[in-house]
Formats: C-alpha cells, structure tokens, sequence
C-alpha cells in the first residue's frame, strides 16, 4: 500500500506540473502518460479495496470495517481519485474552479494518506 502511494502522490504531483497554466505547450504527451498512469493505479487501488472489504464481510467483519474512520478516508480518496482522474480526460476541466479545488483537496489527502503509511 505504501507504493501505491507513493506512486499515486509522484503521479499526481506530475499532473498538478503539467496542468499548470504556465505549463509549456510540449506537456501534451506527458500528460496523457501521467492520466494513464492514474487511471492504472486507480483500477489497482479499487481492486484492492474491494478485495478488503469483501474480506471484511465474509468474515463477518462488515460492521467493523464501517465503523472504522480510516477506512472511510481511504474510501473517499479512492472515489475521488477516480472522479478526478477521469475527469482529466476532458482538457477543459483543468480550468474550472470547483475542479482545481477538488483536485487541491485530493493531492492534500493523498499526501496525508502517504505520511500515515510512512509511520
């Protein structure tokens, strides 16, 4: 997990640099890479949390892993991370406020997230 963190934090980092709108023109083809990049982390990360939590519940454990606050943050980083990411298929996106926001947000928990891990 604490790879695909990391990864995750590198990769995000790489698409803030070339979302940027001082960005030079070049950034095109880096920047599908690092969406791609997302994209596969993203499905990794999801297959992950799904196998957790399928193990949660065949052990009777589901209410545990409900209750649970750390589970529900990496739940919403997992969400949002796929919203965001598919998002970034549109180039327009990259100007919108509410987006910018978001993705701020999520570049801010996903550093949080890795910092946890690092302990």
């Amino acid at each position: 997990r604490m790879v695909i963190a990391g990864i995750e934090v590198a990769n995000f980092m790489a698409i803030n640099f070339f979302t940027d709108e001082t960005a030079p023109s070049w950034v095109g083809g880096p920047l599908h890479f690092t969406i791609f990049v997302s994209l596969l982390v993203w499905s990794l990360a999801m297959y992950m949390e799904l196998s957790q939590i399928l193990g949660f519940i065949c052990t009777g454990l589901g209410r545990r892993y409900l209750a649970s606050p750390r589970h529900w943050f990496d739940l919403t980083v997992l969400v949002m991370t796929g919203a965001v990411s598919l998002a970034l298929l549109d180039k327009q996106v990259v100007e919108d406020t509410a987006f910018c926001t978001g993705f701020g947000v999520l570049v801010f928990c996903k550093w949080s997230r890795f910092l946890v891990y690092l302990r």
